[in-house]
């Protein structure tokens, strides 16, 4: 599962993907307290991750060319100190909308990720190990998604969310160095060129060719993103959005719902969340190796049935009664339990 041809590199860019997915998910957990603190909806709550992703999704075409342009390991890093700098801000922010301005840092600097380092996976992996790479990969993320939860958020329950943010957005920018510093230049790896699909010309001889005309294409708006419609281009695109928006919705409001829908804790929600993301990472190893093996469309096809499934089968769970938990939880008096959902002192609770 874990043999691939460049493991350093690979390694280095799994730890940025953590990294990338651990700040896209660093607000969730402690959502509770930002509506406690900021007496704000979870409505304006959950527009935070809104803003957060749809500038995420706005500038990553734009990070793609630039990728192009000065390379993915320098895209990499200032992406992820951006990304920092924007967590920075929430952590200092003093009402609402300056937590709306952070989340807009954040995500121009969490867009430059996946064009840089999912681009310099594929590059620097054949494939016969490309599956594999691309699994490992994923733990990263998945990693790194478990980790908000279970650091940010007991962090912020044990001392303050402040604080918790402030502590990560330090581990972020400290990574950025280190990334810079060990990671090779994706130029001096051999091997790594792009082979024409159908047997074209040689890319050198069409670089030498073309140097002139290129030059003149960042004045050209179409030429710079433009990208190739073709049928499978779509396929993907339409998956990847049906896939992120069911993830995005159940671990952007998994913690808040079992607070406040259920009544528990935001340690022990937040360790629910912890486990369901150990499974997602357990199961990306599994699925990248499947991947260098069976027929991958099917795959694709396979999976998708399945969390659909799934999720949809949620709605037919009904709501844990609060007193399987009342001897678990003495704070809740029998004076309460007819007043639940409630939305007292969450950071107290």
């Amino acid at each position: 599962m874990f043999s691939v041809s460049n493991p350093r590199e690979v390694c280095l860019i799994t730890v940025a993907h953590a990294v990338n997915e651990f700040y896209s998910v660093a607000l969730p957990p402690i959502l509770p307290l930002l509506v406690n603190d900021f007496a704000i909806s979870y409505g304006e709550a959950g527009a935070l991750l809104t803003v957060f992703f749809a500038t995420y999704s706005i500038f990553r075409l734009p990070a793609g060319v630039l990728a192009d342009r000065i390379g993915q390991r320098w895209l990499l890093a200032a992406g992820m100190i951006v990304l920092a700098a924007g967590i920075l801000v929430a952590a200092g922010a003093q009402n609402y909308w300056t937590l709306v301005i952070a989340e807009i840092i954040a995500g121009v600097g969490g867009s430059t990720y996946h064009p840089s380092g999912m681009s310099l996976i594929s590059d620097l992996e054949s494939g016969d190990t490309e599956g594999k790479a691309m699994g490992i990969h994923g733990l990263g993320g998945v990693v790194g998604t478990a980790l908000a939860p279970a650091l940010v958020g007991g962090l912020a329950t044990f001392v303050d969310w402040r604080l918790a943010l402030t502590v990560s957005a330090a581990v972020g920018i400290v990574y950025a160095f280190i990334f810079l510093t060990f990671f090779r230049d994706i130029g001096s790896t051999e091997n790594t060129h792009m082979i024409e699909p159908d047997g074209g010309a040689d890319p050198n001889e069409v670089s030498e060719k073309t140097t002139g005309d290129s030059l003149g294409r960042w004045s050209n708006l179409t030429a710079l993103i433009s990208v190739p419609l073709e049928r499978w281009v779509a396929v993907l695109f339409l998956a990847n959005l049906a896939i992120a928006t069911e993830i995005g919705a159940v671990r952007t409001f998994i913690t808040s719902y079992l607070v406040e829908h259920i009544g528990l804790t935001a340690t022990i929600a937040n360790g629910i969340f912890f486990l369901m993301l150990v499974g997602a990472g357990i199961s990306s190893l599994g699925a990248g190796t499947l991947a260098d093996t069976v027929d991958r469309r099917t795959l694709g096809f396979v999976a998708m049935v399945i969390s659909t499934i799934l999720l949809g089968a949620t709605v037919l769970v009904p709501p844990i009664p609060i007193a399987l938990f009342m001897s678990t939880t003495p704070a809740l008096t029998p004076g309460l339990v007819g007043e639940l959902p409630f939305k007292p002192n969450l950071r107290r609770t």
